[in-house]
């Protein structure tokens, strides 16, 4: 085993036990199991770093020539999840923003109809269309 090896097992080990820990502490099913999902990633990453072999033996199962390849595919795949993920909830985020926004704008102007129009301080430059 190379010292490359080691040292990112060690890593992934402690970032795979530092997202279980996370999952036990956060309130919220989604939130649970999106730290589960990273646990699990990080400890098969350990694992296939630990044993190459594995994932040769696994490939070849599924019709694909190296073990290498493999994770390849499945990173690409796990991209362009995470993408169009980010994307759908960009967009709800934007339309609840963009919601939120309309109703104080509308609220302000409620306020703006129903308020008695104010007095000039004295001294004070006269506003934006005003005559002088």
């Amino acid at each position: 085993m190379s010292w490359f090896q080691i040292i990112a097992i060690l890593v992934a080990v402690v970032l795979g036990l530092r997202s279980l820990m996370k999952a036990s502490r956060v309130t919220g099913r989604r939130a649970r199991l999106v730290q589960l999902v990273f646990a699990g990633g990080w400890l098969f990453g350990a694992l296939c770093l630990a044993r190459p072999e594995m994932t040769t033996t696994l490939s070849k199962k599924l019709g694909i020539g190296r073990g290498a390849d493999l994770l390849l595919y499945i990173l690409a795949l796990g991209s362009f999840w995470f993408a169009m993920f980010t994307y759908y909830r960009l967009n709800a985020l934007s339309r609840e923003i963009t919601g939120i926004v309309r109703h104080l704008a509308i609220d302000d102007a409620r306020r703006a109809a129903l308020s008695p129009p104010d007095s000039a301080a004295p001294g004070s430059a006269p506003g934006p269309g005003a005559k002088r």
